[in-house]
């Protein structure tokens, strides 16, 4: 099977591209807390090499009144500075029954990647297959890997 193409545009796309061409081996790609942001970002920059691959992350769920009855984000809390600057970080997700899940909830969910239209704008997405409840992680918030592109 022909790996598809994860190529570096510029000098900031480097590590991304590096990183990419590690993931997209992987038969499923698991998103860790240690390289969230730099996982998530490596799968939307080059996303349609990860269309179609089976993806899994945890976070809280969360919504805004312009998802649909079926979206949701899972996300955590990425910070810059401080827990003050914090922001949600995520991923959209498309399940059958989201409705059982309460935002703030804390999931693992596992699906496959594709892409939607979201206010406009293609995004990732994941078409979820299975989703487990969990226990919040006793730190909920993400940063960026400072050691990401230095290997």
């Amino acid at each position: 099977m022909e790996e598809p193409a994860i190529e570096a545009t510029d000098e900031f796309m480097e590590s991304y591209a590096k990183f990419g061409k590690k993931l997209v081996r992987q038969n499923v790609v698991k998103v860790t807390d240690k390289q969230f942001i730099e996982t998530l970002t490596t799968i939307d920059l080059f996303r349609t090499a990860f269309v179609g691959k089976t993806i899994e992350l945890s976070g809280f769920v969360y919504r805004e009144e312009s998802m649909g009855d079926t979206q949701f984000g899972v996300s955590r809390f990425a910070i810059n500075c401080c827990s003050a600057d914090a922001s949600p970080y995520g991923m959209m997700v498309n399940y059958d029954k989201a409705n059982t899940l309460e935002t703030d909830e804390w999931v693992t969910v596992s699906g496959k990647l594709g892409t939607t239209a979201y206010n406009g704008i293609e995004i990732i997405q994941l078409q979820v297959d299975k989703v487990v409840k969990i226990a919040p992680p006793e730190d909920p918030y993400v940063s960026a890997d400072l050691d990401f592109g230095l290997e």
